[in-house]
């Protein structure tokens, strides 16, 4: 059995602790988005506050990433945004979350995708997001 990539290893540890993840919502461009899982957990990556804040109640989860071998902030793999070199980050992360389509997510097509903000949903499918509200128009 080979051993799970970094992002594997974080998107199964975060299933086992929240539950599936059911969207995400791309906020700005190129690294602002959040996850949303499905017992009601909502993170943003990029915020230092929402990452201390989870491992401080999740310590195990970030004890198993950490004796994987990864060592650091598993969080911080997806710090990075989703274009360039992040959004090879975020395709892992996603596609072992269960997301089907993530061909968007690249530095060769973001500029093709001016339609932020949105909701991702597992199949692919997206919805535009009022920032004024957070959501779903």
């Amino acid at each position: 059995m080979t051993k799970p990539g970094p992002y594997e290893l974080l998107a199964k540890i975060m299933i086992d602790v929240h539950g599936s993840l059911q969207e995400v919502k791309f906020l700005e461009k190129p690294k602002t988005f959040e996850l949303v899982f499905s017992d009601g957990t909502l993170l943003k990556p990029s915020s230092e506050d929402d990452r201390k804040h989870w491992y401080l109640n999740h310590r195990q989860s970030l004890l198993e990433y950490l004796n994987a071998g990864y060592g650091g902030d598993p969080l911080h793999v997806l710090t990075f945004g989703y274009s360039g070199t992040g959004s090879h980050n975020l395709v892992r992360f996603l596609k072992s979350c269960g997301f089907t389509s993530t061909e968007f997510i690249s530095a060769e097509t973001h500029a093709a995708h001016q339609e932020l903000p949105f909701v991702l949903k597992a199949d692919g499918s997206r919805t535009p997001l009022s920032l004024e509200a957070g959501k779903h128009l």
